[in-house]
């Protein structure tokens, strides 16, 4: 929690059990080339209203490597697939904020829930 805001978060990542899914045996297929277990860098704004969030990404990178924020997008769907969401979540949709949360004020080094 940066503040006025701003939230950085790092997740590591096994980017073979992406690839598994993704590949299509094509020779410049970029799931190809990827592999491993990597630590996934993110930053962005988060803003919520009246029950409702939306997370504006500003930079993402794997071991100060930027990362494209369609990757990263491919990365986030793969791990939020759900039964009801097979596609999984897209990173500039609006959200439900759980719990009955109506708002979440993010300050430097703590947030505030609002229920």
């Amino acid at each position: 929690m940066v503040g006025n805001g701003k939230v950085t978060g790092q997740a590591v990542v096994d980017l073979d059990a992406i690839a598994r899914k993704k590949q299509s045996g094509g020779t410049f297929d970029v799931w190809n080339l990827v592999g491993g277990k990597v630590p996934v860098n993110v930053a962005g704004t988060l803003r919520t209203r009246d029950g409702i969030g939306t997370f504006l990404l500003e930079s993402a990178d794997v071991s100060g490597l930027p990362l494209p924020k369609s990757f990263l997008q491919e990365v986030v769907s793969y791990y939020s697939r759900t039964p009801a969401h097979p596609q999984g979540v897209k990173i500039d949709d609006p959200f439900e904020l759980p719990a009955s949360i109506q708002q979440i004020d993010v300050g430097s080094g703590q947030a505030v829930i609002v229920q």
